[in-house]
C-alpha cells in the first residue's frame, strides 16, 4: 500500500474518529465474532430452511458471544461488556437448542439479525448471512457485510473479506482477521491510510508489541496504537511514558475503564475525559 502526502492534514484529523468507526458500525447491526482455525476463501452455498441446532457447548462456543461483545464494547466500558454477554447469550442459548429456527421467533428486527450472525459464526458459514436484513441503503448492506466479516474472522480467511462490498469494510475486515491471526503483514491488503493504521493497531494490541506502532506512518496513528497496546497490557506507565496531552488522558482512561478502577482517573487532566473516564470506570 502507498502512503502520500496528500490531504495528511485531513486524514490526521479524521483517524481518531475511523479508529473507532468499527465499533459503531457493529454497534448499528449488533453482531458477534470468534476466532477460531484458518481455511481457504469459501463459496456462498444455499442453505435449506431445516437446519440441525447447534451442538451441545464448547469452550470455543461460548467465545463466540464474548469475543462479539468484547468487539462491541471493546472502546466502551466493562459494563457494556458485561451488560452485552447476558443479553446476547439468551439469543445464544436459543440457537443452541433450536438452531437458526430460534431467529424465526424473534420479533425484533435488530435482535434476529444478531440470532442469524451468531449462528452464521458457529457454522462458520457466510451463506446465512444472505438472511440479514439490516442496511444502510440498498448500495450498502451493511448487515450482510458485518456478518461476512464476523465469518472471516471464526476461520480466520482474509480471502472473504473481498465478499464485502465497502470499502471500509474490506480494510476493517482486514484488520480484524489480521489481529486473530497476530499477522502484521495482512495490513498491507488495506486500501486507505486509514484502514492501514487501523490495522497495525489491531495487531499491535492481539501481539501487546508496542514496537509495530512504528508502522504507523503518522503521529496520531502511532498513539492510538500505543494506546491500544497499553490497553490491552493494562499498563498505565506506558500511556504516562510514550504519550502525551489529550491521547495520553485518553489512553488512561481505556485501562481505568478495562479494569474498572475509577482512581485511575485521577491521573488524567482533561475535564471532558476525566469525567467519561468516572463514569465508565466506576
Amino acid at each position: 500500500m502507498k502512503i502520500t502526502k496528500t490531504n495528511m492534514k485531513n486524514i490526521n484529523k479524521s483517524l481518531f474518529t475511523h479508529a473507532i468507526v468499527l465499533l459503531f458500525l457493529i454497534l448499528v447491526i449488533t453482531m458477534s465474532g470468534c476466532i477460531s482455525e484458518e481455511s481457504k476463501e469459501t463459496e456462498i452455498v444455499p442453505q435449506t430452511e431445516k437446519t440441525q441446532p447447534v451442538e451441545t457447548p464448547t469452550t470455543e462456543e461460548k467465545s463466540i458471544v464474548e469475543t462479539y461483545c468484547d468487539l462491541v464494547c471493546r472502546l466502551v466500558s466493562k459494563s457494556c461488556y458485561d451488560d452485552c454477554c447476558k443479553e446476547k447469550n439468551k439469543i445464544y442459548e436459543g440457537i443452541k437448542k433450536d438452531g437458526i429456527s430460534h431467529c424465526d421467533l424473534i420479533d425484533n428486527i435488530n435482535d434476529k439479525d444478531v440470532c442469524i450472525y451468531l449462528f452464521a459464526i458457529s457454522k462458520k458459514d457466510i451463506s446465512f448471512c444472505e438472511r440479514i436484513s439490516t442496511t444502510t441503503g440498498k448500495d450498502d448492506p451493511i448487515g450482510k457485510n458485518y456478518c461476512i466479516m464476523g465469518v472471516a474472522v471464526a476461520k480466520k480467511d482474509v480471502y472473504l473479506c473481498k465478499r464485502i462490498s465497502t470499502t471500509t469494510g474490506t480494510d476493517d475486515c482486514i484488520a480484524l482477521v489480521a489481529g486473530a491471526k497476530k499477522d502484521v503483514y495482512l495490513c498491507d491488503r488495506t486500501s486507505t491510510l486509514i484502514g492501514y493504521e487501523n490495522c497495525i493497531a489491531w495487531v499491535a494490541e492481539a501481539r501487546q508489541d508496542v514496537s509495530l506502532c512504528d508502522k504507523s506512518p503518522t503521529i496520531l496513528g502511532k498513539d492510538i496504537c500505543i494506546g491500544s497496546v497499553a490497553r490491552a497490557r493494562q499498563d498505565v506507565s506506558l500511556c504516562e511514558e510514550k504519550l502525551n496531552g489529550r491521547q495520553k488522558d485518553v489512553c488512561i482512561s481505556w485501562i481505568a475503564e478495562a479494569k474498572g478502577d475509577v482512581s485511575l482517573c485521577d491521573k488524567i487532566s482533561d475535564t471532558y475525559v476525566n469525567r467519561e473516564c468516572i463514569k465508565k470506570a466506576s
